[in-house]
């Protein structure tokens, strides 16, 4: 094929250019020769149609993509055929187009007939690519999966009164619940929610195939939605700088537990107090500890939290009084974070 289309080309180009010669005088300026053979691009196209017959048509355009080439050489091309073409048009040399003709039908719906082209394997999805509906009640002379092959004459006989079903999904609720023992933040997926299906029942009356009315008639629910459960942590866990001391941060997760004070709060008021030393004195020794208390609070915290005897200088003592002050409207004793 390759060599015959070929010959085709060089004998295109040598028919226009001996033309071109003998029009003229003598005297040609050959200046001009390129132009004529850029114009006098030479194809020949195979047109195959869809029961596997061919046939070749040959011819000359300056078209500058294949729907300009088909055009010109008076081919029909509908947007459901499929061409390709070598060499590229930009090339500037001709060459061979392949047309490949799409499957052509002739659909009778009701009274109304119409031609479709299709390369659908099936009569039914045929009928869907083109938007065609059938309804329960609804009869066609094919059944839905039969083979399509091109030329078949698809008739649909519309019932009256028809009953179209229709569906949607119905959207699941999602429970969540606290769980102590997970950590705050973390959320664990105990149950996967799945949507469930309403359907709709209709009834539809045409005339002549146009539909005329719609009217709900029943609706019942095929599968109940799946409730997705979520598990979310109400663990408290500290995520900010803490110091070093593997006891003071359990301390304060438990103090913190205990009075429903935020972990991450009490460590970074401790590091920004006393960078989590228990010995810290400041404000020439007025203030003391993990929290730098002075005297007279220290008495009145620790002694309402279960630790009136213990130093002001004991870290354990000190966190869970502070816990304890928080939880009871003495967060203002402390500056802001």
């Amino acid at each position: 094929m390759t060599s015959i289309l070929a010959n085709i080309v060089l004998g295109l180009f040598f028919s226009a250019s001996v033309a071109f010669a003998s029009s003229g005088s003598s005297d040609i300026d050959l200046t001009t020769v390129p132009q004529v053979v850029e114009k006098s691009r030479p194809y020949v196209v195979e047109i195959i149609e869809p029961d596997g017959t061919t046939q070749s048509v040959t011819g000359i355009s300056n078209g500058a993509n294949i729907d300009a080439v088909l055009a010109t050489l008076k081919l029909p091309v509908y947007s459901e055929d499929r061409t390709t073409v070598f060499p590229e048009i930009k090339m500037g040399i001709g060459g061979k187009i392949t047309l490949n003709t799409a499957p052509v039908y002739t659909l009778i719906d009701g009274k109304k007939t119409s031609t479709i082209r299709s390369w659908q394997p099936t009569i039914g999805e045929i009928l869907t690519e083109n938007g065609v509906e059938m309804g329960d009640d609804d009869k066609i002379n094919f059944s839905l999966d039969t083979e399509a092959i091109s030329g078949m004459e698809i008739r649909i006989t519309r019932v009256a009164r028809t009953t179209v079903k229709e569906s949607q999904q119905i959207d699941f609720k999602t429970v969540k619940k606290e769980d102590k023992t997970v950590d705050e933040g973390k959320i664990i997926v105990q149950q996967k929610g799945v949507k469930g299906e309403k359907l709709f029942y209709y009834l539809v009356i045409r005339e002549d195939g146009v539909q005329i009315s719609k009217t709900l008639t029943k609706t019942e629910t095929a599968t109940e939605p799946t409730e997705e459960i979520q598990i979310i942590g109400t663990k408290p866990v500290i995520t900010v700088a803490c110091g070093s001391r593997a006891d003071i941060k359990g301390w304060i997760l438990e103090a913190g537990l205990q009075y429903g004070v935020k972990p991450n709060s009490l460590c970074t008021l401790m590091m920004k107090e006393s960078r989590g030393n228990p010995n810290s004195v400041g404000g020439d020794g007025a203030y003391n500890g993990l929290f730098q208390y002075e005297a007279g609070f220290w008495n009145r915290a620790s002694s309402s939290a279960g630790y009136a005897s213990a130093s002001i200088f004991d870290a354990k003592a000190q966190i869970f009084s502070t816990a304890w002050a928080w939880s009871h409207g003495l967060r203002s004793r402390w500056p802001a974070d």
